[in-house]
């Protein structure tokens, strides 16, 4: 299991992104997600974003990738949304977000 951390100024803008965006490297066969302000679901990963200001930047955003999962098993997909719905509400508590 890989996480990736980062805050940026602006918003990630996923759903506009390609498909062969390198952000959305590691995140296969990726769906829209209700979480955060924006979230891409995949196989064997997701990215979700959300505003959130503190001194590193005005956007936080979590990848998460997990390079052992099958991107042709599409039951990975619930696995690792249910996973980020209750992973990443509990990461933005932690970070005092003005």
């Amino acid at each position: 299991m890989e996480f990736n951390f980062y805050w940026t100024s602006d918003a990630p803008g996923l759903a506009q992104r390609s498909e062969f965006d390198p952000v959305l490297e590691g995140v296969s066969q990726f769906r829209k997600a209700d979480i955060g302000d924006e979230a891409v679901i995949g196989r064997n990963g997701a990215i979700v974003s959300v505003s959130c200001i503190t001194d590193r930047g005005r956007y936080f955003t979590l990848k998460l990738h997990l390079p052992q999962a099958s991107i042709l098993d599409e039951a990975n997909r619930a696995k690792v949304e249910k996973f980020m719905r209750a992973y990443f509400p509990a990461a933005v508590k932690t970070l005092d977000c003005r």
